[in-house]
């Protein structure tokens, strides 16, 4: 779903705004999606995904009402045939990427603004983390589902009494979030699991 919204922003800022009023036909550009793949798990060098493969009452041979082609390329894949060399801006994602697995392996609870912080010493995509940095730190920490994560690792400290070294990890991503200017309020406290009351009093 967040691809999806995604998606429907970058029509924004490239038609009109004017034509959702238009009652003619207005050509826009034809989409293409991928996914980058750089998982541990036994994947092919290239597949197509295909969203109607995920429709229930799917029939064999029928036309499908909404159909989406999602090409996924196994970077870790010896056979894979993405070529980053012609794409800079690919080529430093890919890196960006490597950055954010990095440090989610390393088990910090902020890893995603790590990776982030990271990515803009390198200078690895500086236009859009400068411009969207809020909305992938977002974006990662929905899919990665933070709250769950920290919940669990939360009540499991609770339980061997270090309940107080669960919340200073709180506390410095909290501090960490603050830092980077680059979020509400509100999604600071989302993102930390403090309130909004207890990160005003870290300001």
């Amino acid at each position: 779903m967040t691809r999806r919204i995604y998606c429907s922003r970058i029509y924004e800022r490239i038609v009109d705004s004017r034509l959702k009023f238009s009652t003619e036909r207005k050509m826009i550009p034809s989409p293409e999606f991928y996914v980058i793949y750089n998982g541990s798990r036994n994947y092919p060098p290239q597949k197509i995904l295909r969203l109607s493969d995920s429709f229930i009452d799917k029939k064999a041979g029928s036309e499908v009402p909404l159909e989406l082609n999602v090409k996924v390329f196994n970077i870790k894949h010896p056979e894979c045939t993405l070529d980053f060399s012609s794409c800079q801006p690919l080529d430093n994602y890919v890196k960006f990427i490597s950055l954010v697995e990095e440090e989610k392996s390393s088990g910090a609870s902020d890893f995603m603004t790590r990776a982030v912080l990271k990515a803009q010493k390198q200078n690895l995509l500086p236009d859009y983390l400068r411009r969207k940095a809020s909305e992938v730190i977002s974006m990662v920490f929905n899919e990665y589902d933070y709250e769950t994560d920290i919940q669990v690792k939360t009540e499991e400290a609770e339980r061997r009494g270090h309940a107080a070294g669960a919340r200073n990890a709180r506390i410095e991503t909290a501090r960490t979030l603050i830092k980077m200017n680059v979020l509400t309020l509100s999604q600071i406290a989302q993102a930390s699991g403090l309130s909004e009351e207890e990160i005003m009093k870290l300001k």
